[in-house]
């Protein structure tokens, strides 16, 4: 595949979720959602930030065998 091909897939891609987040603003001004779901959707939204931070952090603690590093909380 050649290189701009991909750019212009990557870009395709960039467009849809730039429109989708717009389309999904002008919804949300229009109509609120309800509390109930609102709270599912940050709920999914701290879900999915998290399991972006392990897949980063974990591999690289694990690799230098110090897994004690990954509970540890900063006072």
């Amino acid at each position: 595949m050649a290189f701009g091909s991909s750019l212009l897939h990557v870009s395709g891609y960039g467009a849809l979720c730039a429109a989708s987040l717009a389309i999904g603003g002008v919804v949300a001004a229009f109509r609120p959602p309800p509390d109930k779901l609102r709270g599912y959707i940050q709920h999914i939204a701290a879900g999915l930030v998290f399991a972006a931070a392990s897949v980063e952090v974990l591999p690289d603690v694990m690799q230098r065998e110090m897994p004690y590093a990954a509970a540890r909380v900063s006072p």
